[in-house]
């Protein structure tokens, strides 16, 4: 779990919700400092810093009695809607696949604009051509020396209607087929070909359900990042097609 990130915008209303539990229950903080054998001072730091461990979190949300899928769901509901890619900013990654792996990696993965180029085998001339275009189409705004101040916010995907959506779609579903034909299987993978005889409404009723139960998970995966560790990383394919 070492490898786990969180967006900061995430990370302040978890503690802020964490601080608000505290106040409510009475407890103080050299409370929690004696409960966590550690310093007043280094629990007022845990409590006020955005690059707080994944250990020390669950910690602390374990002392307010608050379950961490919870708190991350509650610090969903208080930064509101989700944010969509523009038109703009989706047709700027359909052209361009390697700029929106630039993006991933710098508002996602919270990677410096150096790190991220040393992951995607970028040189600086490049670096710079890609960070204008990201700024070109409002998604950052670029200052001295390379540095990044984000236009948008968490949580923020692409919509319905995306062309990129529908690439990846795409691509997904060929990758999906492909597996089904292997003899043999990684054990998390999840298949499953279920005919289906529904009326209208009851159709309508699954669709409806399916994408309440995959946008819930799809925005805790925003939330909840794991960089690079692939162990923790999947791919959701589904597609519920009319017998011709």
């Amino acid at each position: 779990m070492s490898g786990t990130s969180f967006h900061p915008l995430v990370i302040d209303r978890c503690l802020e919700l964490i601080k608000a539990k505290l106040k409510d229950n009475g407890v103080t903080y050299q409370d929690i400092a004696a409960l966590m054998d550690v310093s007043e001072n280094t629990v007022k730091r845990m409590l006020n810093q955005d690059d707080i461990s994944l250990q020390r979190l669950l910690l602390l949300a374990d002392y307010c009695r608050i379950d961490v899928t919870d708190l991350l769901q509650a610090a969903q509901r208080e930064h509101g809607q989700h944010h969509y890619f523009t038109p703009r900013q989706d047709q700027a990654f359909a052209d361009d696949s390697v700029l929106y792996e630039l993006f991933v990696q710098l508002f996602f993965l919270r990677k410096t604009a150096t790190q991220a180029a040393e992951q995607l085998g970028l040189n600086q001339v490049i670096l710079y051509q890609k960070l204008r275009l990201l700024e070109d189409v409002e998604l950052i705004e670029l200052g001295v020396d390379n540095h990044i101040r984000f236009s948008v916010d968490p949580p923020l995907g692409f919509a319905p209607d995306s062309l990129v959506l529908r690439r990846s779609i795409a691509e997904h579903v060929q990758r999906a087929s492909e597996h089904l034909l292997q003899p043999e299987r990684d054990a998390r993978e999840l298949l499953l070909l279920k005919p289906l005889h529904l009326p209208p409404k009851a159709h309508q009723q699954l669709c409806e359900d399916i994408i309440a139960l995959v946008d819930k998970y799809a925005e805790f995966s925003e939330l909840y990042h794991h960089g690079t560790d692939t162990e923790h990383t999947y791919e959701l394919a589904l597609a519920l097609l009319p017998n011709r």
